[in-house]
């Protein structure tokens, strides 16, 4: 698994971040896990909402940046599951809850990107249903991405769009 470092520009300031990336493994191959991570902004660890056992794949990464939102606390997150550049499915979703307790909140809309083999762009939108403590849409691109090109989440809530939270893909 790797941990990149990116750094990204934002009118006058500069910042740097690291992202780690988390791998779940209930099938093990032998190997690099094949999905890194980098994002332009504040990362922090998935909040992800819990998954159905079907869901489970052998290699998954994940990362999240901060955002508005109803709550104190308050994220953008990217959970992809897959092997190598090929990516099964990607979950974009918000994150938000007090200092307390998660927080219930609607009209999510969760925008996913990046570019497929042969530099065709992928770029799927969707809306999340009402959520307590996060709200997500699933996306099945079931397809090969550009070796280390970036597969992304964005969220839109109260008409502000979020930083994009990113995946790196790479053998």
């Amino acid at each position: 698994m790797h941990i990149r470092k990116s750094t990204a520009t934002r009118g006058p300031r500069r910042w740097t971040q690291t992202l780690t990336v988390t791998a779940s493994a209930l099938a093990l191959t032998a190997g690099p896990v094949g999905l890194g991570a980098a994002a332009a902004a504040d990362q922090t660890p998935s909040a992800s909402p819990p998954a159905a056992a079907s869901d489970v794949q052998p290699h998954t990464a994940s990362g999240c940046t901060t955002r508005n939102g109803p709550g104190d606390f308050n994220q953008n997150c990217i959970d992809v599951i897959g092997q190598g550049i090929f990516v099964d499915s990607i979950r974009g979703f918000m994150a938000s809850s007090t200092d307390s307790a998660p927080v219930q909140f609607c009209n999510v809309t969760v925008n996913v990107f990046g570019t497929l083999t042969g530099g065709v762009p992928y770029n799927e939108t969707g809306t999340a249903e009402c959520g307590t403590g996060a709200a997500w849409v699933d996306f099945y691109p079931r397809a090969e991405f550009v070796p280390n090109s970036m597969v992304c989440s964005r969220t839109l809530f109260a008409d502000e769009w979020s930083n994009p939270a990113c995946i790196e893909v790479y053998y």
